[in-house]
């Protein structure tokens, strides 16, 4: 049925109309909010994948990368060929030395001790060592070498271990191809090949240890034999007669490397092990100070024994023949400047003072004893764990 009466019409098209509008006004409010909610999350997002890349990225720095296959190798063949060139150096100066006497005519000097220059910077050097050591207690944590690091005791006694290791070695890398030149008469690259023994049992041990610390852990046991096979090989070197046999020399020499080969660096291995990760290039550095400065003392020490040493036993053994002659002639010389008559003699006063010099080589080998029975039982399993959860 119609309605006539246009009063209610107009109330009818109006509330119509209102309703009309009032759900076209919900249905673009409801577009709006979901307009507005998908932009919020967009800009979440965009906010936050780069935090979530950082923190990703974060996370898998903190995880410790090691290298495998060859990057290892070629890491590994490198560091072995630094050691080399570092060795070789060492080992051609040595074989050099009995040849550099004779083109300068001074035995007296293989040392390079001999000048009153030379011990005047040696003094100057005790005085600033001191100064140091002063300047390195004043400035406590701050110092270049904190004493809170040498109060370590795996550090103070590995550092007179490696000292006395540097020590030890060096005077027979120096003093023995002198008496390869000087009493068996070789030449410079002979004596060379004839030191192969000590340097080979030397690298052998060397490589051997450092496989069965990784397996095993623990280091000390590898210095206290270190210590013992040293004592014994300088020992048995400082027996060397001029007759002495191939078997002798080339054994006793491979003793002894088995020795220096099982402690040279365990100091270092030392110093890793019970230092924090900020301290140990610092530990590392003063365990290198150290064996080098065992090494440049002992030489001096050696040399003097040497030549005052082959003086009193040319005056003593060979008394027609002025000791100046000997002195003044270089090792791999030696035969032509003295008669046939003479040089039996001065083979054996020269035999002599070099056995003499390497006696500094074995109290020096027995003194490590010391270092190595002072250290700490760590392992290195220990360390790498602790650096791993780090």
């Amino acid at each position: 049925m119609e309605t006539d009466n246009p009063v209610t019409a107009a109330m009818s098209s109006s509330q119509h109309t209102s309703t009309s509008q009032i759900e076209k006004e919900g249905t673009l409010s409801r577009a709006h909010s979901r307009q507005t909610s998908q932009h919020e999350t967009e800009k979440n997002t965009v906010e936050t994948t780069p935090l979530d890349e950082a923190e990703a990225l974060d996370n898998l720095s903190d995880e410790p990368i090691y290298p495998q296959g060859a990057k290892l190798g070629i890491i590994v063949a490198s560091l072995c060929l630094s050691v080399f060139c570092v060795a070789l150096d060492n080992t051609i100066i040595a074989t050099a030395i009995p040849k550099i006497t004779d083109h300068f005519k001074a035995l007296d000097d293989v040392g390079w001790y001999g000048a009153g220059r030379i011990i005047a910077l040696f003094v100057v050097f005790g005085v600033l060592a001191v100064a140091f050591a002063i300047v390195q207690l004043w400035k406590g944590d701050n110092a270049t070498v904190p004493p809170r690091i040498l109060k370590k005791r795996s550090i103070a006694f590995g550092a007179w271990f490696v000292f006395c290791v540097g020590g030890s070695f060096f005077v027979l890398v120096y003093y023995l191809p002198i008496w390869f030149q000087a009493i068996k008469g070789v030449s410079a690259v002979e004596s060379g090949i004839r030191n192969l023994p000590m340097i080979l049992g030397l690298v052998i041990v060397s490589i051997v240890s450092g496989i069965l610390i990784t397996v095993f852990g623990y280091y000390t046991p590898w210095m206290i034999l270190s210590s013992l096979l040293m004592a014994v090989g300088a020992g048995l070197m400082s027996t060397f007669k001029v007759g002495t046999g191939h078997s002798m020399w080339i054994g006793f020499q491979a003793l002894y490397g088995f020795g220096v080969g099982a402690g040279l660096q365990q100091g270092m291995i030392a110093a890793q092990t019970v230092c924090t990760l900020d301290d140990v290039p610092t530990a590392v550095a003063i365990m290198n100070f150290c064996s080098t400065l065992g090494g440049a003392l002992f030489i001096a020490v050696g040399q003097n024994i040497f030549t005052n040493r082959l003086s009193t036993n040319l005056a003593t053994d060979v008394p027609i023949l002025n000791p100046s002659i000997v002195l003044n002639t270089g090792a791999t010389s030696l035969r032509d400047a003295v008669g046939s008559a003479s040089l039996e003699g001065v083979l054996k006063a020269y035999n002599d003072a070099l056995t003499h010099t390497y006696y500094v080589s074995v109290a020096v080998a027995c003194l490590s004893i010391i270092g190595a029975l002072g250290m700490e039982w760590k392992s290195v399993k220990g360390k790498k764990t602790e650096a791993v959860a780090s």
